[in-house]
């Protein structure tokens, strides 16, 4: 019982579609539509949808190489906002980046994400909260260190460094 959320990571937009569908789900109790999520899986440098949920519209951007980002810096600096913005630097995502073999086609591209997209619908289990496996390992983790239960086990900390890439 594994979940095909993490599959779609390897598209562009497609992380940005998995953090909506969780969201979505733990807003409303169900599993959203994948309409919702068309715009997302369309070509084009930048691409943005509103998933609606109660109480707040959730805005998200999708930077798909890195000319998609004069896009985004137009948008914000006339004053539009964003609650989720994925950039990914490959065009169409890791299905066509680094130690994958060059093509120059687009539909050549569009194929590859195709073939993501069918994995992900083909999975019985799509979220991760609903993964047996998952929920058990969550369980036991808890189980195990209840001093740490909870969400702290579950969130990270960042420190703003100073370095230079």
């Amino acid at each position: 019982g594994r979940s095909s959320m993490a599959v779609l990571a390897e598209t562009s937009g497609g992380l940005a579609e998995g953090i909506a569908r969780l969201l979505f789900y733990r807003m409303t109790g169900k599993e959203a539509d994948r309409q919702v999520f068309k715009k997302l899986r369309l070509s084009g440098s930048f691409r943005e949808t509103v998933l609606k949920t109660p109480g707040k519209d959730i805005r998200i951007g999708v930077v798909d190489g890195l000319k998609g980002l004069d896009k985004l810096n137009l948008l914000i600096s006339e004053g539009n906002r964003f609650d989720l913005v994925e950039v990914m630097t490959c065009p169409g995502g890791c299905i066509h980046g680094a130690g994958l073999p060059f093509i120059s086609s687009k539909d050549d591209i569009r194929n590859r994400a195709k073939v993501i997209y069918q994995a992900f619908e083909s999975e019985a289990i799509r979220l991760p909260c609903k993964s047996p496996s998952m929920l058990n390992l969550t369980g036991k983790l808890i189980s195990e260190n209840p001093e740490t239960a909870g969400r702290e086990m579950f969130t990270t900390h960042y420190e703003k460094r100073n370095v230079l890439l």
